[in-house]
C-alpha cells in the first residue's frame, strides 16, 4: 500500500513524550529491512514536517553470520545530482556507540553472562536450580505420601513429625495470589532478556573496537562516491 504515517497518532505520542522529557525531540524513525527502498524514501519525506534533517535507522533482519558489525545502518536525506537532475537520496552516515559510565558498569555486569565454552553462567545457574527443585519435589512427595498414609490409618501417627510439617507449611509463601503467575513469567522473561542482552553487548563491543580501528586507519573517514 501507500507509504504514510498516522500523523494524529505520532503527534499525540510526541506530545506525551515531550511533556515528560522537555529537552528531547524526534530525531527520526527506524524499520526492519535488508535494504533501503523508494518506499522508505517516500515515508522518510513525511518526517521532514517534524525534523528538518531526520535520521533513518535500518535494521537488517538477516545479517551475515560472519559479520562482526552491528546489523544496522543510519541514513540521512541529501540532494544529489543524478543525470543532471537534482534528486533526493539516502546517504549512509558513520556512527559510534557511546555510553555513560553507569551504562558501562551495567553492561559489564551483563557481559559476564556471555557463553563460555558453549554454556553461559545463566545456563549453569538454571541447571543448579533445576536440580534443587527436583530434590525438593522428591522430598515433598515423601511428606505427602506420609500424610496420605496417616489419614488412611495405615501408619502410626507421629505428632512430633506432624508439628514439623505444619511448621514448615506455615513458612511457605501463599501460592493462591493472582499475581504470582504473572510475577513468575516476568522473572522468566527478565532472565531471557539478560541472556539476549549479553550477546548483544558482546557484539556491540566487538563492533565498537572494529570501528575504532577503522577510524584510526582511515582518519579522514569514508568518502561517498
Amino acid at each position: 500500500g501507500d507509504s504514510s504515517i498516522d500523523e494524529a497518532f505520532l503527534e499525540k505520542q510526541m506530545e506525551l513524550f515531550t511533556a515528560v522529557y522537555k529537552d528531547r525531540e524526534l530525531l527520526g524513525w527506524y524499520t526492519v529491512a535488508t535494504e533501503a527502498t523508494a518506499r522508505h524514501l517516500a515515508l522518510h519525506k513525511e518526517f521532514l514536517k517534524y525534523n528538518e534533517s531526520p535520521l533513518f535507522l535500518l535494521m537488517d533482519p538477516s545479517p551475515s553470520t560472519e559479520s562482526k558489525d552491528l546489523p544496522i545502518t543510519i541514513f540521512e536525506y541529501e540532494l544529489h545530482m543524478v543525470n543532471e537532475t537534482p534528486t533526493m537520496l539516502f546517504v549512509s552516515i558513520p556512527f559510534q556507540l557511546e555510553t555513560l559510565q553507569a551504562e558501562q558498569i551495567a553492561m559489564e555486569q551483563v557481559a559476564k553472562q556471555t557463553p563460555v565454552d558453549g554454556e553461559s553462567t545463566l545456563d549453569a545457574h538454571i541447571d543448579n536450580v533445576d536440580s534443587s527443585l527436583k530434590t525438593l519435589r522428591q522430598r515433598v512427595d515423601i511428606m505427602v505420601s506420609y500424610l496420605d498414609l496417616v489419614a488412611a490409618d495405615r501408619v502410626p501417627v507421629d505428632y512430633g513429625l506432624l508439628r514439623q510439617i505444619a511448621n514448615l507449611c506455615d513458612h511457605l509463601p501463599a501460592n493462591d495470589i493472582p499475581d504470582l503467575d504473572a510475577d513468575f513469567r516476568e522473572d522468566y522473561n527478565d532472565s531471557l532478556a539478560v541472556a539476549l542482552l549479553a550477546t548483544l553487548t558482546k557484539s556491540a563491543s566487538t563492533a565498537s573496537q572494529l570501528t575504532d580501528n577503522f577510524m584510526t586507519i582511515h582518519n579522514h573517514g569514508s568518502k561517498l562516491a
